[in-house]
């Protein structure tokens, strides 16, 4: 019954895509938490978000220690430092794969400092973040090879056909022919693919 079920490649790069985007909007987050973060500290709050970036509030706090002078570097240095988390997340979400893995790794860095701090609420809501983040890796690496067998396919279908001279007759096809490995990867990869996103089968007879 498996066999004959269809998995609409439509269907499932459009899931896959907005995988990807929901993921890429967690660089948003960080980044506008942090910016309310640091307005809030210089502001003479008490509170902050926890998805915020801690290297961000550690040169905060040293800076409050100094003067003016201080505090404006560490503003100019928060504006460069939320301005990369920034243009990651606008590169993740056009599917730059080098910018997710840069971006989690940036970000895992930030959540180690925050343990060394023994901020351990803020570390955990920084795994959270960076595991829906991964989600988006694993989607956007899955749209990736599928966009690659798809285009590998027509070709493949395509590459068995023989040559026949002019006035010769070439037999048809058979009725089932065999597929090629190519499409068949194709197909796995479709039904796997599927089952995670939950997407549905067209039934053929």
């Amino acid at each position: 019954m498996e066999e004959n079920q269809q998995i609409d490649p439509a269907l499932l790069r459009d899931a896959l895509g907005k995988r990807v985007m929901a993921s890429a909007q967690w660089f948003y987050w960080i980044v506008g938490l942090s910016l309310v973060n640091t307005v809030v500290f210089f502001s003479g709050g008490k509170f902050t978000f926890l998805i915020g970036l801690d290297g961000t509030q550690l040169i905060n706090g040293i800076a409050a220690e100094g003067g003016t002078t201080a505090k404006t570097i560490v503003i100019f240095l928060d504006i460069i430092v939320l301005g990369l988390y920034l243009l990651l997340g606008v590169l993740a979400g056009k599917r730059k794969h080098w910018a997710f893995i840069t971006g989690s790794v940036l970000y895992i860095l930030d959540g180690v400092l925050g343990l060394c701090l023994q901020d351990w609420i803020g570390g955990a809501f920084h795994g959270l973040a960076l595991y829906y983040i991964f989600q988006g890796i694993k989607a956007n690496n899955t749209l990736q090879q599928l966009e690659a067998a798809t285009a590998r396919a027509p070709q493949a279908a395509t590459s068995g056909a023989g040559y026949a001279p002019a006035g010769i007759a070439v037999p048809p096809p058979p009725i089932s022919p065999a597929r090629p490995p190519q499409l068949r990867r194709v197909s796995r990869l479709l039904k796997c693919t599927s089952r995670q996103f939950h997407l549905p089968c067209n039934a053929t007879s």
